[in-house]
């Protein structure tokens, strides 16, 4: 399983925020994001499923950041990140001795988000696989680029979800419905044709020749499959 398909908890009380922090995970890549608003919220999502990590605000509604962390702390040793306003050192240090793995302050930057949640869960599930050598292309995930021929291309946050998802079943047939779901969450009608654009730009940069592609291949009727041979290091 890649990182971006780790299950992530947000724990905050304000709607804007929790609808931001929830839209700046899902650019970036990852699929499976589950939001509370409130201290029993979080405790009814802990048993109804179970997370990879939390972000976890320290004012709620009906409780606080704190007490939550000691609760998921008698059953899980689960990443916890903690994303307030509180600045107070002390009040971090608390966090910190109570087993939090990180503590951002308010206001945040996109880019530290995303780069904190990412590294939190690389160093708790590192056997994330970074890099990919195809017959045609080296894809690294670990910088979102594909090298072919000694060029390197970027690759767009909606390109590196589609080839996690595809890799992560590699070999096997990924539906069209399965793929759009987890690259573009649930409410996914309308995006055929964006699907199709993407995939048309990966084969540009993974293929040698996009129209006649020997790894991300059309299974036509049914999804997409991204090959990847015995003889390929995966």
């Amino acid at each position: 399983m890649s990182i971006y398909q780790r299950k992530i908890l947000i724990v905050e009380d304000h709607d804007e925020i929790r609808m931001l922090i929830q839209n700046i995970l899902f650019e970036a890549g990852f699929q499976s994001l589950t939001l509370a608003s409130n201290f029993q919220m979080a405790l009814e999502c802990f048993a109804q499923d179970a997370f990879d990590i939390v972000i976890l605000d320290i004012l709620l509604p009906d409780g606080n950041g704190f007490d939550l962390l000691k609760e998921i702390r008698q059953t899980s040793r689960l990443p916890v990140l903690f994303l307030s306003a509180i600045s107070d050192l002390q009040k971090q240090y608390r966090g910190f001795e109570l087993g939090a793995d990180d503590y951002i302050v308010k206001p945040f930057q996109t880019k530290d988000l995303v780069l904190r949640v990412t590294s939190i869960l690389k160093r708790a599930y590192p056997d994330n696989q970074e890099t990919v050598q195809l017959s045609t292309s080296l894809i690294d995930f670990s910088r979102a680029v594909v090298v072919r021929n000694s060029e390197t291309y970027p690759l767009t946050a909606k390109e590196y979800a589609i080839l996690r998802v595809l890799l992560d079943q590699k070999n096997k047939i990924v539906t069209f419905d399965s793929l759009m779901a987890k690259v573009w969450g649930q409410a996914f009608d309308g995006y055929n044709n964006s699907l199709m654009a993407h995939i048309s730009k990966i084969r540009q940069k993974i293929e040698k020749d996009p129209s006649n592609p020997k790894h991300l291949m059309t299974v036509k009727g049914l999804g997409y499959k991204l090959e990847v041979s015995d003889h390929d290091n995966v």
